[in-house]
């Protein structure tokens, strides 16, 4: 793609595929300031051609707030609408699908941005799933199921889900994915589970609805997107330490990534978001704007059967089915 790289911006991205931004309906998760979500929604304001409707989804209107006054400001003539969701709560998730569904009969892209990492202490969500895997892919999974009749009134519907390099950390649990209710828990590991649910719900989505191209991106080290809110840079690294020695010990290289900026971070985002060419390799990883080969990424995570049997899985949890 271009010569996209680690330090692509998404401003950048932007104005090189302006042309796929004009007119567009968007919907993002996770968009309170100083956030991914809100960076990639920042550069699509910014769009020599402006998206027609940004729906921002978030849990609190006070952390929002200054990200729609800010797009106001960048682009007064794209619309902004906030909805309000806790990503751990399939309750929550129903209602923001529900009030979506009321003014828009249509979404072009939807951008699963939001998420926690490495949540100190064992908690469960509303619906007693471990908290990391109800806000990174529970809740997700529902909201594009629900949200799946409006992304096909589109023409070219999209949707990008976050997720990151520390899917490397561990297979989906499906054994054990609440961890014996606690007593076996390790932050990190949950952490790890919910991300490679992210790459198998991705996986499994392009598979299901293939007038949907589905793909999932890793944003890169962005130290001052909040990523830190639950653990401290001391943390990062031990975790760092244990993905570079399950690398060594199969004997491969693991170098820590050099950290990026807000704007470094979207980049990859709207590069799924909005690549034309990208339409043809749906359920494809990419990591700083290109796509990684499927046989570099962990066979946890580019197992079919897998994906099948979490997307199921899923189903059940969620009480939803996809109704195509």
């Amino acid at each position: 793609m271009q010569n996209f790289n680690h330090d692509t911006t998404g401003l950048e991205v932007v104005q090189n595929f302006s042309n796929d931004v004009a007119g567009k309906i968007i919907a993002i998760t996770g968009p309170s300031i100083k956030s991914l979500g809100a960076e990639a929604a920042y550069s699509l304001a910014q769009s020599p051609k402006a998206p027609s409707h940004i729906i921002l989804l978030g849990r609190n209107l006070e952390k929002v707030q200054p990200v729609i006054d800010r797009i106001s400001t960048l682009n007064a003539s794209v619309k902004t609408t906030f909805v309000k969701v806790d990503l751990s709560s399939i309750a929550s998730v129903r209602e923001c699908a529900s009030q979506i569904k009321a003014f828009t009969p249509k979404i072009d892209i939807l951008i699963n941005s939001a998420g926690i990492m490495a949540v100190e202490n064992y908690t469960l969500s509303p619906d007693g799933f471990e908290l990391q895997l109800a806000a990174c892919h529970i809740g997700h999974f529902l909201l594009t199921v629900l949200l799946t009749s409006e992304l096909l009134a589109s023409s070219a519907p999209r949707v990008v889900t976050l997720t990151s390099t520390g899917y490397e950390g561990s297979a989906f649990r499906f054994d054990d994915y609440n961890f014996s209710e606690g007593k076996t828990y390790h932050q990190w590991l949950a952490y790890a589970q919910a991300k490679t649910a992210n790459m198998l719900f991705t996986l499994e989505l392009a598979k299901r609805v293939p007038q949907i191209t589905a793909l999932v991106v890793h944003p890169g080290v962005v130290l001052e997107s909040g990523i830190l809110q639950n653990t401290s840079m001391e943390e990062l690294m031990k975790a760092f330490e244990i993905t570079k020695a399950a690398a060594e010990a199969q004997g491969e290289v693991f170098v820590v990534e050099a950290p990026k900026t807000l704007q470094q971070g979207c980049s990859t985002t709207l590069t799924a978001a909005l690549v034309p060419e990208l339409s043809k390799q749906s359920g494809a990883f990419l990591r700083d704007c290109q796509v990684v080969p499927s046989e570099k990424v962990k066979e946890w995570a580019r197992d079919e059967e897998a994906a099948r049997k979490l997307w199921e899985l899923s189903e059940g949890w969620v009480g939803e089915k996809l109704a195509l």
